[in-house]
């Protein structure tokens, strides 16, 4: 079964379609975002510089370096057993910066 469309519908279509032909043919030509940017006037406010110049010297800068040595110092041990089953450890420390060396032996 075909059904006509309503005389209402069609003369909205029509109205729609003319408004549509109408604006296309009125409208102005769109402008790029680049063409915007160009032509959009810039604003700006100038101030002088109304400060007096600065004539004294600037502040000497001092620099402070700060060194630190660390303390080396070496420590060697030596176990030894015995014939009898007990052992002897001697250990040995030696501070570099002192020059001092320390000598420790321990017997059971």
């Amino acid at each position: 079964m075909r059904r006509r469309p309503r005389t209402s519908t069609l003369v909205l279509c029509g109205i729609f379609l003319a408004t549509l032909v109408l604006y296309l043919a009125v409208r102005p030509e769109p402008r790029s975002a680049t063409e915007d940017e160009q032509d959009r006037p810039v604003r700006a406010v100038i101030v002088e510089d109304t400060s007096p110049p600065d004539t004294t010297p600037p502040e000497p800068t001092t620099s402070t370096k700060a060194t630190t040595e660390e303390e080396t110092s070496s420590t060697t041990s030596t176990t030894e057993a015995d014939d009898d089953g007990s052992s002897s450890t001697t250990s040995t420390t030696a501070d570099d910066d002192e020059g001092t060396s320390t000598t420790t032996t321990t017997e059971p």
